[in-house]
């Protein structure tokens, strides 16, 4: 069963710009089965509840509740409900240039199943606009370009590559705070508390980001530092111990040798 909104060719004010073909709400259904041969349309759909299967263009996908899947103009298509478990959906099928140019600008076509998009409310809005608004052509014309265009940035909006973006800047932040005080003595607790998360949190969002733990960094630094000192200055090295916060001369020397592969005093004879 399925609640439909159709429009007829030429129903909306420049069509070709923008066009509504219909809009409606699939209910769940075990024998639901569409198939196309190859229309100048783009199906676009909410799975609300349930599951499907969809083959398109010689992809095959199985889209979930929360998922969201655009099927291209001109292109045979096949989608039928999961009969033990039929989907509930909410849809819209669209055309004209302003579609096409939208689903370029936002890179749509790398892909057809978009997970997790939180995008329910704007297919509610499309579906009741048109619903209610049949009389007035213009302004369903009008409101349901920019709803589109709306849903079509939030499509492209990656939730996973958000929290990724997330994950970085904690990563980011943490290199700054240890690069800014390589000369402390730091535990990861330290740099944790400083940028606002758990140690463990830290270390996963750390070595995501750059291969290592914060705390590998921070020694790696703080003896890259300890060289410079080595070449380019007269510091004993117990003064560069005491400098960089080492518990003690032999403690320092002692992690730069398992480090550096010799004793600071025969790495400074190599440049002396």
């Amino acid at each position: 069963m399925e609640e439909i909104v159709p429009f007829s060719r030429g129903q909306l004010p420049d069509g070709d710009r923008f066009d509504i073909q219909m809009t409606g709400i699939t209910l769940p259904s075990r024998n639901y089965h569409i198939r196309r041969t190859g229309e100048p349309i783009y199906v676009i759909e909410y799975v609300i509840s349930g599951q499907g299967h969809v083959a398109c263009n010689g992809e095959q996908f199985s889209p979930k509740p929360g998922d969201v899947y655009i099927l291209p103009p001109n292109t045979p298509q096949d989608y039928r409900a999961v009969p033990s478990d039929p989907f509930e959906k909410i849809w819209m099928n669209v055309s004209g240039t302003l579609c096409d140019a939208l689903y370029r600008e936002y890179r749509l076509g790398d892909r057809m199943l978009y997970p997790n998009r939180p995008v329910r409310r704007l297919f509610e809005s499309f579906y009741t606009l048109c619903r209610d608004n049949k009389a007035n052509p213009q302004f369903v014309s009008r409101r349901g370009a920019l709803i589109l265009h709306e849903l079509f940035a939030a499509i492209a909006d990656d939730p996973s590559a958000k929290q990724c973006s997330v994950q970085s800047a904690y990563a980011q932040r943490a290199k700054n705070y240890i690069d800014t005080n390589v000369q402390n003595n730091l535990k990861t607790t330290d740099i944790a508390h400083a940028v606002g998360l758990s140690a463990s949190q830290l270390t996963r969002c750390f070595l995501s980001e750059y291969g290592m733990t914060p705390f590998n960094y921070y020694t790696s630094i703080r003896l890259n530092l300890a060289c410079n000192l080595l070449r380019n200055s007269s510091m004993q090295v117990r003064e560069i111990a005491r400098t960089l916060h080492y518990a003690d001369e032999h403690y320092f020397s002692s992690t730069f040798r398992s480090h550096v592969g010799m004793s600071p005093r025969e790495y400074r004879k190599t440049f002396r």
